[in-house]
């Protein structure tokens, strides 16, 4: 169902679409970010055949052409790839794997002796339907703490990491608020309006 929606400067058609994920918690973040700019969601859970590499950019596309093969209708796709610039970019888009090796100790004696303390989230979104596709990316800096907070089973390094390094963990606030990693509104702006217009 469509209906007229403001976005920007303009009057646009507010829409639905399908976003290809197993993870609740981008599900719950996209809701909450395009839900107050008109764009509905729903989700569905696709067996992807995973590509294997260091380009977050190709992951995405080729996740894009499958859902979009799958399911032939508008699909939205992401991927999240972690930057350690101390280390050399480690692990990129490799995250999940190392999660099945690392505990919070282990990332925390990885960093001990490092002066830059820093990890970047490398978020990609992607949009396909019949006409277009495009792929939006931003950066979200954090920084390691000196002691694991909370807890996360399926993701260990949430619990090392936090927006400064006296704060609270990243997996704290996904615990307290559902979607603590929420991203900065432009960024669901940026996608809205090209999507809208």
């Amino acid at each position: 169902m469509f209906s007229p929606l403001k976005v920007g400067k303009g009057i646009v058609q507010a829409m639905e679409l399908l976003y290809v994920t197993s993870n609740q918690l981008k599900f719950k973040k996209a809701q909450h970010h395009l839900g107050s700019l008109g764009i509905s969601l729903t989700c569905a859970d696709y067996d992807f055949e995973e590509l294997q590499g260091k380009d977050a950019r190709k992951i995405v596309a080729h996740k894009l052409e499958q859902a979009y093969a799958h399911f032939h209708k508008p699909v939205l796709v992401s991927d999240d790839s972690w930057s350690i610039p101390a280390l050399n970019g480690f692990p990129g888009a490799y995250m999940k794997d190392v999660n099945g090796w690392f505990q919070p100790m282990d990332w925390l004696r990885l960093m001990q002796e490092k002066d830059d303390q820093r990890i970047f989230l490398e978020a990609y979104l992607g949009y396909k339907d019949a006409q277009r596709q495009n792929i939006f990316h931003y950066s979200r800096p954090n920084v390691f703490l000196t002691e694991a907070k909370g807890e996360m089973s399926n993701a260990p390094h949430l619990t090392v990491i936090g927006n400064k390094t006296t704060g609270p963990s990243l997996a704290q606030i996904i615990a307290q608020d559902g979607y603590g990693l929420a991203d900065p509104d432009d960024f669901w702006q940026e996608f809205a309006t090209w999507l809208l217009h």
